[in-house]
């Protein structure tokens, strides 16, 4: 090859690693490690086309040295993101139990991805979703647990009304599917009548969509909760019994609710429920 052409080539390949550098540059202003992992794969295409062995060996240390750092970074991440929130919690008297993939908050469940640096926020053992793809930002986290124990912990709950809304509920499934006395009933039945039941004197008056009050089924799971740790066991003189669901049940959403036993994220899935006199 001649002198020129050698040159020529090796100003050339020496522009293209020279754009791979600043691509990386650009990537790592914006502290997004995503980033980082996708010029990787740029970089190693981009080495591909490198013939110079000079050249082509400053590549591939690079590559190297950014893929060890890239690694102490995630590592650095993991730390800094449990610890972060670990300390936000606790000033809300929270704890966090468990380790990554899975943190347990009391009743819920906080999936992380490192990988996406997103996590899922759920309801128990991922039972019921609250909130996906949420980015790993422990100050969001906290905002984001705190607007659904607001939403969660009504204080006027009153273990004497809810119960009479399940008793009723209870006795409107019986009627309507002609199903004897004392039947055994899936408890997801009965959501629907207890989410119209709860409805206010708005929503009674005027039924539109903002006069409704949404009954999730985390709401519900948590209602017999706080039912079952009031005591309370009978309504109208009649006792309610839970009956624990069946591994099989419990994988259909139809025929099983997972409740809680205790605010630290223990808990229990039901699946039918009885009223005897």
């Amino acid at each position: 090859m001649e002198m020129l052409e050698l040159l020529a080539e090796i100003q050339k390949e020496s522009k293209a690693l020279a754009k791979i550098f600043a691509r990386y540059q650009r990537a790592k202003e914006g502290e997004d490690l995503k980033k980082v992992e996708r010029f990787l794969v740029y970089l190693k295409k981009g080495l591909e086309g490198i013939k110079n062995p000079y050249l082509k060996e400053l590549g591939e240390r690079f590559y190297r040295e950014v893929s060890e750092s890239l690694k102490k970074e995630k590592e650095a991440l993991r730390e800094r993101f449990g610890w972060e929130l670990k300390e936000l919690l606790a000033k809300e008297g929270k704890v966090i139990r468990g380790q990554y993939p899975d943190l347990r908050i009391g009743p819920l469940t906080l999936e992380v991805n490192f990988d996406t640096n997103l996590c899922h926020l759920y309801w128990g053992n991922k039972v019921e979703v609250i909130r996906r793809k949420m980015p790993l930002k422990p100050p969001l986290i906290l905002k984001t647990i705190q607007e659904f124990y607001r939403t969660l912990s009504v204080k006027d709950f009153n273990p004497q009304v809810f119960a009479r809304h399940l008793f009723t509920a209870y006795c409107q499934f019986l009627s309507a599917n002609r199903c004897p006395e004392a039947d055994r009933v899936f408890l997801v039945d009965l959501l629907p009548a207890i989410a119209f039941l709860i409805q206010g004197k708005d929503f009674r008056e005027d039924p539109r969509r903002k006069n409704f009050k949404e009954y999730p089924r985390y709401r519900f799971s948590y209602d017999l909760y706080q039912l079952k740790n009031s005591g309370l066991r009978e309504i109208e003189g009649y006792t309610f019994f839970l009956s624990v669901a069946t591994f099989d049940q419990t994988l259909e959403k139809r025929k099983a609710l997972w409740v809680p036993i205790n605010e630290e994220g223990e808990g229990v899935y039901y699946s039918t429920i009885t009223f005897k006199k």
